[in-house]
């Protein structure tokens, strides 16, 4: 053997003279596993050392290295999710490669109707077994929802559990699938062992690919997790797999088609939420064609929003009238918070309605990263107009947050310009802060951020007074906020 301070790396063999760079797995049906250490010699200045593999080279099972003194305490890696490890000293001189017929992996589900599927190939599939927390049925997707009392690696199952916790599942790693739709109908599918970023899921599609995930609402993930389950509605081939090397990205010039859109996202007080694009035109050539679909409903009642169309991307004219799109909300608790989210700086402007509700729900502005409440209890049909157009008339709405510490935003609307004043009062009438005072603003919809931190917790008034521009006209409002400390 080498010397005690020259670099070198083998396998150490039991009952084999010689030095061997290279041993074949001997791996049985037996359920024990094969340990093979790798003993490192070399001088303290020659570390750290680097070591990697080829994780498309490695067989079926688990894999994992670790440190032999402490069996894995200073060096542990799953060989499936990372392709190389780090040995910080001379301290740690032998390693060691596990090779089980099965590995144990870990994830969490929330306490409600969950997409799930199995990142392992367990002995037992039962979804019984696998989640027994669950409700005993598990539902998968074949044009319509089909219940099943076990579940198939590759395939996304809908369950509901009793209560959020960890669920814990030991199997044969389920290291690689494709998800094919000659169909074009939606599939619900299943990962694998290793997290898998939607970039590098379909090779040479010429955009993004859309894959719908679930938590409390739908979204579009971007990373797909071991043991969640998820949406497809496309044409093209995703491909899984557990690999060192990234999967080959969209052709040159794919670009995603949400960027330049304006995200309106719309929660309940159950903390579900839908996040909906829009913007004008009418997108890229082909980019619709059912491309933003929503999935199918869930198969009990639970929280949805979504456009009347079906879908999470609209498109509006740009003209002379405001455009107007319908948003469907199901299910909901509570009251509906709205927010806005420009792409980058689009200046656009949005109003949201609630068709019966009367003029204190109509036409209600929506101010960037400002959240809007409307009440719509049980859910029904919200309104939104894209539109450049002035306010027809001055109003001032609620502040938001109110009660708030010590900042708070004051929303309201000109009709013209004007030049604008805001005072505070308190509850005897006394002024207690002028926030402005002529103030010039353009027509239109504003939102002004108060700090009160120079005022004590306690209830106060606010008056904002506009003064037209030229014809001296002047409108006045007054609204009330509690400070508390």
């Amino acid at each position: 053997p080498p010397g005690p301070d020259t670099f070198d790396v083998r396998w150490r063999i039991p009952g084999v003279p010689g030095s061997l760079t290279d041993i074949r797995d001997i791996l049985g049906a037996a359920t024990d596993p094969v340990i093979f250490r790798l003993v490192i010699g070399g001088a303290p200045q020659e570390y750290p050392l680097t070591i990697g593999w080829n994780r498309t080279s490695l067989p079926a099972g688990g894999w994992r290295i670790r440190d032999s003194a402490t069996s894995g305490s200073l060096v542990n890696a799953d060989m499936w999710l990372s392709d190389q490890i780090h040995v910080p000293d001379t301290g740690i001189r032998v390693l060691e490669i596990v090779h089980s017929k099965a590995d144990t992996t870990r994830y969490t589900l929330a306490g409600k109707w969950n997409l799930v599927s199995l990142p392992v190939d367990p002995a037992d599939r039962s979804v019984a077994g696998l989640y027994p927390d669950a409700s005993p049925e598990a539902y998968a997707y074949a044009t319509e929802y089909v219940a099943a009392d076990s579940l198939i690696p590759g395939r996304g199952y809908w369950i509901r559990n009793a209560g959020a916790g960890m669920v814990i599942q030991a199997g044969v790693p389920f290291v690689s699938t494709t998800v094919a739709n000659p169909s074009g109908d939606w599939v619900l599918f299943g990962t694998i062992y290793c997290p898998v970023a939607r970039i590098d899921l379909c090779p040479g599609c010429p955009d993004v690919p859309v894959v719908f995930g679930y938590d409390n609402g739908y979204f579009l993930p971007d990373t797909l997790y071991p043991g969640a389950g998820y949406w497809y509605h496309g044409s093209g081939e995703l491909k899984f797999a557990c690999s060192g090397t990234p999967g080959v990205a969209p052709k040159p010039g794919a670009t995603d088609p949400l960027e330049d859109l304006d995200l309106i996202r719309i929660s309940d007080a159950s903390g579900a939420s839908a996040a909906l694009y829009i913007g004008p035109g009418s997108g890229r050539d082909g980019a619709r064609n059912g491309r933003f679909l929503m999935p199918p409903l869930p198969p009990a009642p639970v929280f949805d929003a979504r456009f009347e169309n079906q879908e999470f991307v609209e498109y509006f004219t740009i003209g002379n009238h405001p455009a107007e799109k319908s948003i469907v909300v199901s299910h909901s608790t509570g009251n509906l918070t709205i927010t806005y989210r420009p792409a980058g700086n689009s200046g656009r402007r949005y109003t949201v309605g609630v068709p019966g509700a009367g003029t204190s729900q109509d036409r209600l502005p929506l101010h960037e990263e400002v959240p809007l409440r409307v009440s719509l209890p049980g859910g029904g049909r919200i309104l939104l107009s894209a539109s450049g157009v002035v306010p027809t008339a001055f109003r001032l709405y609620h502040n938001y947050p109110n009660p708030f510490n010590p900042r708070t935003t004051i929303v309201f609307d000109l009709p013209a310009e004007a030049s604008v004043t805001m005072r505070v009062r308190s509850v005897t009438g006394r002024e207690v802060d002028a926030a402005f005072v002529g103030r010039p603003m353009q027509a239109g919809s504003h939102s002004v951020e108060y700090d009160a931190s120079g005022l004590a917790s306690g209830v106060y008034f606010y008056s904002l007074t506009a003064a037209e521009t030229g014809s001296g006209r002047v409108w006045r409002s007054t609204g009330k906020f509690l400070l508390i400390r």
